[in-house]
């Protein structure tokens, strides 16, 4: 019964998300997270002992932290780099005749960068971080160099470091929360 039960949910949060969202990534990840609620409250039907298992181990480890500080990444630095970048963006529009990107690559790219840099300074290793900078600035150098607007060659290299430097932060405030807690 629990498991037709399980399914049937599952099932219906599927249809939904595709009706709301479509069959994006969004969808994808919602479903998921469904799934992960889903099960977790199966679990917790079937054994009142899992909640309580479970509680204390959200409460004993880190991963409140560490999920934080993967959230805060994604669409919050995001907003945040690009209030940062809002005087320069539009002056910047006006001058570009033509869109020569894809659309929303440079923000994939900017939650790429941060998950990989977190990632890294939640592991210690902060030397890792100046080689995805110094990876960046080697694969752009040429586009950089032989573009003949300076003006996207800055936003780009303001957007880059404004980027790394909330990751930076985001990412030692979490470490020093794990210490402490």
């Amino acid at each position: 019964m629990v498991a037709a039960i399980v399914m049937g949910v599952i099932y219906l949060a599927t249809v939904l998300s595709e009706q709301v969202y479509g069959r994006y990534c969004q969808a994808i990840l919602i479903r998921q997270l469904i799934h992960l609620v889903v099960i977790v409250v199966a679990c917790a039907a079937l054994s009142p002992q899992f909640v309580h298992e479970l509680m204390v181990w959200v409460a004993n480890s880190n991963i409140i932290f560490i999920a934080l500080g993967y959230l805060l990444i994604l669409k919050p630095a995001s907003t945040l780099v690009g209030i940062l970048l809002k005087p320069w963006s539009e002056h910047l529009t006006k001058s570009q005749d033509t869109p020569t990107s894809l659309a929303n690559a440079g923000q994939w790219i900017g939650y790429l960068e941060r998950f990989i840099a977190l990632t890294f300074i939640l592991s210690h290793q902060y030397a890792a971080v100046g080689w995805i900078l110094g990876a960046k600035s080697i694969f752009r150098f040429g586009e950089l160099r032989n573009s003949h607007d300076k003006k996207l060659t800055e936003y780009i290299m303001v957007g880059t470091l404004a980027s790394f430097a909330v990751t930076i932060l985001i990412g030692v405030l979490v470490n020093s929360l794990q210490e402490i807690g």
